[in-house]
């Protein structure tokens, strides 16, 4: 009987620790998510515009110009 009531309290205790630290962790996981994806633009930014440098600059071009 005790170690069922312990397993249980041990259940509660780390439901409890999870549930206190889910905030936490949204914003943290939250901010990795936009890190990595930032990350992953300026990869894909640093290996194409290379390659594809004039098509780039003739899109970037074209969204200015869309904006103004």
């Amino acid at each position: 009987m005790s170690v069922i009531n312990l397993n249980e309290r041990s259940l509660h205790y780390r439901l409890y620790v999870i549930n206190k630290l889910r905030g936490k962790m949204r914003l943290k996981f939250f901010i990795v998510n936009l890190l990595t994806i930032n990350v992953i633009c300026l990869l894909i930014m640093m290996f194409y515009i290379p390659l594809y440098q004039y098509s780039c600059s003739d899109f970037y071009v074209k969204v200015i110009m869309n904006v103004d």
